[in-house]
């Protein structure tokens, strides 16, 4: 760190640094929900097979992933 940074700017990176590191983190979350959300949208789990059909199941897992990606 450069000895002419005044506490301010120490503050002010490491507050641009947890604000890109949380969004880093939003993003790459949201992108592992999509791809799982995806990977299992052909399948309802065995437990609920005999409450949700196949097509709520798809409709569920298409709004999660348009959710997910447009917030």
């Amino acid at each position: 760190m450069p000895e002419n940074w005044t506490p301010e700017t120490v503050l002010t990176v490491a507050f641009i640094a947890a604000l890109v590191g949380g969004l880093l983190l939003k993003f790459w979350l949201a992108s592992r929900q999509i791809r799982h959300v995806a990977r299992f949208r052909d399948s309802v789990p065995d437990r609920f097979r005999e409450q949700v059909t196949l097509a709520a199941h798809q409709r569920a897992a298409d709004y999660t992933i348009a959710k997910t990606r447009f917030g």
